[in-house]
């Protein structure tokens, strides 16, 4: 049976794709693909295993052990039902949202987050699938959303410049993940690309599955709130003279002065670049003409179908299910 990881990065429509997962379990399930998203991983199957590694407690190392024991019972039981691929989708795995603003950092350790999954995930894994967005959507994203969040108010000056000027960047992500999954094909997608196209992610993640189904029509979860929204939970809070910041009318909130943006801008070209060019021969990116070039050829078929199409290593296990 072959895992399949998808670990983020949150705020790329990570919500939305597993909302589509959830929903078609069972049409997935007809084409031996086992899924889990948070409604499995954190009912307990994740305990002890997200949590900061070096915040770590002894009662929290309990829970790992008890996870790691659950999953790889789990694995074992799927393989026997003749389950061929479990599909996890879990951004957790690579950090939160909080920590990221907190360090206004770029997935603190990350690596030490993944290597925590190695008992069970570290070798045998087939493929572990990241969506990257560019800086300035990803941190603004973050702030929109953060703002939701607790008692947080409006970002100070000191942060936004630590955010737009950082160091850390996705190709360092992308090398951590390859080296806590060494043997494992690395795939990267891109946000603005593929974050409208839930059905065309899960044909990348499985390797050539096409689902057929209303997914794509599943409204957007978990969007950044606009500024209407975000001045009516500022005022809740007593922050009304904040909320004034904001500028009028509704719409996305952007709060990064220009030169930030420029270099954040700056940053992202470049890291693009990388990508485009083989990210250092570490993982593959992929989008849609990859998904077309995978169903090319392919008719509509009557719900319940299920056949295999001849090909390549991938498209032997191509299914299309209605």
């Amino acid at each position: 049976m072959e895992t399949i990881l998808h670990i983020g990065a949150h705020r790329t429509a990570t919500t939305s794709l597993q909302a589509v997962l959830q929903r078609h379990r069972g049409i997935l399930a007809q084409a031996g693909v086992e899924a889990w998203g948070p409604e499995q991983t954190r009912n307990g199957l994740f305990a002890g295993l997200v949590h900061r590694p070096d915040a770590v407690t002894e009662q929290m190392e309990w829970q790992a052990q008890r996870s790691l024991g659950l999953i790889a019972a789990e694995r074992d039981r799927l393989a026997a039902r003749g389950i061929r691929q479990l599909l996890i989708s879990e951004e957790n795995m690579l950090g939160n949202v909080r920590v990221n603003l907190r360090e206004a950092t770029l997935y603190p350790l990350a690596d030490e987050r993944l290597h925590r999954f190695h008992p069970v995930f570290g070798t045998g894994t087939r493929r572990v699938v990241l969506g990257l967005r560019s800086y300035a959507g990803f941190w603004t994203s973050h702030l929109s959303f953060g703002l939701t969040q607790a008692e947080r108010a409006l970002p100070d000056e000191s942060l936004l410049w630590r955010l737009a000027h950082q160091s850390r960047r996705w190709p360092d992500v992308v090398a951590e993940v390859a080296a806590a999954f060494p043997g494992a094909e690395i795939l990267l997608w891109l946000h603005e690309e593929m974050a409208g196209d839930p059905l065309g992610q899960i044909t990348l993640l499985t390797g050539g599955l096409m689902l057929r189904g209303d997914g794509a029509r599943l409204p957007h979860h978990n969007r950044a709130p606009g500024r209407d929204m975000l001045r009516h939970l500022l005022r809740m809070r007593g922050l009304s003279a904040q909320a004034a910041l904001l500028p009028p009318g509704d719409g996305p909130w952007q709060p990064f002065p220009d030169d930030h943006l420029a270099r954040m801008e700056a940053d992202w070209q470049q890291d693009l670049a990388w990508l485009r060019a083989g990210a250092g021969g570490l993982a593959r990116l992929v989008g849609p003409d990859r998904v077309t070039t995978m169903t090319t050829g392919w008719n509509d078929l009557r719900s319940g179908q299920i056949r295999a199409a001849a090909g390549g290593q991938d498209e032997q296990r191509h299914r299309a299910v209605g």
